[in-house]
């Protein structure tokens, strides 16, 4: 028989807890705790919930920001036919090359744990770490997401099954659909919920990803109030342009020489 004193229950709450505190600051863990809970929407700003991709690109510009910087490269496009602008604020998953083969286990932490916690609303964008061209998900993935509320989907590489995926009607965003999946033993995915950069273009969690046929634009989240009222002001502004044309104005008038 053990001589070591029972371990009480106060005890065991205070090391569980220190644990579940301490794994919070260890790169690309989710704690299985987060699971039972899903997070609340993110209230996306009025003024950006009906801008397309351009519209919101200009205003980045018009408030400091590099727009070259904030898109993802021009060969990520629709995969299906989209309606509208897709927008939401990101969850991630992090790829890299060359870490091994991968298994359940990281497709659980990396994966479902990412997107079973996602909020309504969420774009998942997933940085393949590599140019070859895989399918990093399908439309059985696709289907939850659906379910779940999710915005769509962005990715720097490919996807499969496309045909059920524009049935279920989800937007996915990527550079090709491709029959199979990565090697094993070449890239793996390493994080989730973690800064990634994708086409390009840094994504952080809860950065706002808007995706049309005009190409992928990443909204710091620090900035979407500043940025909520440069588009309110932009779109203000084109539409009068917009008007004066319809009313017959010539563009060399029409048109601010300013832009």
């Amino acid at each position: 028989m053990s001589n070591n004193p029972p371990i009480s229950r106060r005890k065991l709450l205070g090391v569980t807890g220190s644990l579940a505190v301490a794994s919070a600051f260890i790169p690309g863990f989710i704690s299985k705790a987060a699971a039972l809970t899903r997070p609340d929407p993110m209230i996306i700003p009025a003024g950006l919930r009906e801008a397309n991709v351009s519209l919101i690109t200009s205003s980045l510009q018009k408030i400091g920001f590099d727009p070259i910087k904030q898109s993802m490269s021009t060969d990520i496009k629709p995969l299906v036919p989209i309606g509208r602008t897709m927008i939401g604020p990101a969850v991630t998953t992090k790829w890299e090359i060359g870490r091994g083969p991968w298994g359940k286990e990281d497709v659980d932490k990396y994966y479902f744990d990412v997107l079973d916690n996602a909020a309504p609303g969420s774009v998942w964008v997933i940085a393949s770490g590599t140019e070859r061209i895989y399918s990093l998900y399908g439309d059985v993935i696709c289907s939850a997401l659906k379910r779940d509320g999710m915005a769509g989907v962005v990715s720097d590489n490919g996807c499969r099954d496309i045909a059920d995926i524009e049935a279920l009607g989800l937007p996915v965003f990527g550079k090709a659909t491709v029959q199979y999946g990565p090697p094993k033993n070449f890239i793996r995915p390493v994080a989730g919920n973690v800064p990634v950069i994708c086409g390009g273009a840094e994504v952080r969690p809860g950065d706002l990803v808007a995706a049309d046929g005009d190409g992928v634009i990443v909204m710091p989240k620090e900035s979407l109030v500043e940025l909520e009222k440069a588009v309110i002001a932009h779109q203000a502004k084109e539409d009068n342009i917009r008007e004066r044309i319809h009313n017959g104005e010539p563009l060399k008038t029409a048109y601010p020489k300013a832009d």
